[in-house]
């Protein structure tokens, strides 16, 4: 594997493994980011729209905060007895009345370069160890002949 490769998916699975959702207020919370709503034992047993019902948990991008409503743009979804859904950015108005506490998620910044340099520094090992080229350019090397 290319030392580019490598050092783009250390980056990668850094930056997703590294952010962890906090709890906030229905004061504080912003009126964009990504969010994961956790609905109230009512708001389980209404249809929300192309969501349809049982639904535990919504996460996605808030959209706008109004005085009885969030719209969110819904990534996936929980249900009460099934596996979580992916959708691609439907919007969905969610009533406050229904929503139990909100969580907004954060990127944890040094915990993710920590395990950036770690990844790439055991590459870069693995690399001088003699058992691939990891270098950020071509291969100075001219390919061996199949003989």
């Amino acid at each position: 594997m290319s030392g580019r490769v490598t050092l783009a998916l250390a980056a990668t699975i850094a930056a997703s493994a590294c952010s962890a959702y906090t709890p906030v207020t229905m004061a504080t919370v912003p009126s964009r980011g990504a969010d994961r709503l956790f609905l109230t034992d009512a708001g389980r047993s209404e249809r929300l729209g192309a969501l349809g019902s049982e639904v535990t948990s919504v996460e996605g991008e808030v959209k706008s905060i109004g005085d009885s409503a969030f719209t969110i743009a819904v990534d996936e979804i929980g249900r009460q007895s099934a596996d979580p859904e992916s959708f691609h950015g439907q919007l969905v108005t969610i009533p406050s009345r229904l929503i139990a506490r909100i969580e907004r998620k954060h990127v944890q910044v040094a915990r993710s370069l920590i395990i950036a340099a770690a990844l790439a520094g055991g590459a870069l090992w693995v690399g001088s160890q003699g058992h691939g080229d990891v270098s950020l350019g071509p291969s100075q090397h001219p390919p061996t002949s199949g003989q």
